[in-house]
């Protein structure tokens, strides 16, 4: 290229070419749901990566990164007012949103506790192990769950859970 003094000059040119252009979809399901994406379902964690045609012919390349909801149910506590494990709730990372309902049973499935719109990670939400205010029977009770999660969906979730004295 020829300087403003019509001198020639040194240009460097550094040119770097793209890797692979992919687009990358993180996406969470529970152990025993399938994560459907076009025409292909999907039941385990992991990272697959898939190619699309688009309606003009082209490839789309995208990187599914699949992985599963962080949930935790205890199956055993002890409402004895010590402060710890006296309350009975599901625990969850950022993408456990609310529990939007939660009942608890008893053996002969009297429902003994009903919540809603209880928040996750919070000791004062649950059942305290009280049925019409007095304490419950050490036992074998049976929860059912409804669970919003970060993708704005509502799942059930259902188990048991020990109640210890």
């Amino acid at each position: 290229f020829p300087s403003v003094d019509q001198c020639d000059s040194i240009v460097t040119l550094e040119l770097l070419a793209p890797g692979r252009g992919e687009d990358t979809l993180r996406a969470f399901i529970f152990e025993g749901e399938t994560y459907a994406l076009g025409n292909r379902k999907f039941r385990f964690a992991g990272q697959y990566e898939l190619t699309y045609q688009s309606s003009q012919g082209c490839d789309s390349l995208v990187l599914l990164d699949l992985d599963y909801y962080r949930v935790f149910v205890p199956n055993v506590f002890t409402p004895n007012n010590d402060g710890h494990n006296d309350f009975f709730t599901i625990f969850g990372g950022a993408d456990l949103r609310s529990i939007q309902r939660l009942q608890i049973f008893d053996r002969w499935g009297d429902l003994v506790y009903e919540g809603q719109q209880l928040l996750p990670n919070q000791s004062d939400g649950g059942w305290d192990g009280r049925y019409k205010g007095e304490f419950s029977s050490p036992g074998v009770y049976v929860y059912m769950a409804e669970l919003e999660m970060s993708d704005g969906k509502i799942r059930p979730f259902s188990g048991s859970l020990t109640l210890i004295r």
